[in-house]
């Protein structure tokens, strides 16, 4: 699953659909939230929330932010839950 959503993004990235790409670093954020590499999960869904950002899709932005504590939350360690 990792391997065809990072191929998304690629294509998504190539096209520069910036949207597409940003929805699809998503869905590499929530592999990354299953596998249990939450801070990488954390990177990718604030490097979309970045995107949505300067598109200025607030709703998207809040999705990506909400991914990005998830991420955070799901830490085992306690160090840090204080900043999400």
């Amino acid at each position: 699953a990792m391997q065809t959503a990072k191929e998304v993004v690629d294509r998504f990235r190539g096209e520069g659909d910036r949207r597409n790409e940003a929805l699809a670093l998503q869905t590499v954020a929530r592999t990354h939230i299953a596998k249990k590499e939450y801070l990488r999960a954390a990177r990718v869904a604030q490097d979309a929330q970045k995107i949505l950002s300067e598109l200025g899709d607030t709703q998207g932005e809040i999705e990506m932010l909400q991914t990005a504590v998830d991420a955070h939350l799901a830490r085992p360690e306690k160090d840090g839950k204080e900043d999400a």
